[in-house]
């Protein structure tokens, strides 16, 4: 993505199970998307920092979603069931970590490496 383009529409299901959307955030003043994963040593060293930056900022009405992108085929370690661990470990169950397990909107979105990080203003640009 380029500094302008607006939001692209998504619906992922999260860890918790339930269903998220780019509306879902609406109330929001600014949404920052962190592509991320459980496995990748960047990923993991950033980990800390995200969970930090979404506690710091939440009453200011930032929200902080994580995508996980990864294809669990090729590396089991990316599941469903293992990102709910990851947020146990790190005693954040309530975290919005959302599975794109077509990787479609991680291609929409060019995000090529994790952690890759997206901010959106109010206008979700």
């Amino acid at each position: 993505m380029k500094i302008g383009d607006k939001l692209i529409n998504f619906k992922l299901q999260g860890t918790n199970g339930e269903t998220y959307s780019n509306f879902t955030f609406a109330d929001k003043y600014a949404l920052c998307v962190v592509f991320t994963s459980n496995t990748c040593p960047y990923a993991q060293a950033y980990w800390n920092r995200i969970l930090k930056l979404a506690d710091r900022y939440e009453e200011d009405n930032l929200a902080v979603v994580a995508i996980n992108s990864n294809d669990e085929a090729q590396n089991p370690q990316e599941s469903m069931d293992n990102m709910k661990k990851l947020l146990v470990s790190f005693n954040h169950e309530n975290f919005v970590y959302l599975k794109d397990e077509t990787q479609e909107l991680a291609k929409q979105f060019r995000a090529e490496r994790t952690p890759e990080v997206f901010l959106f203003n109010s206008k979700r640009e």
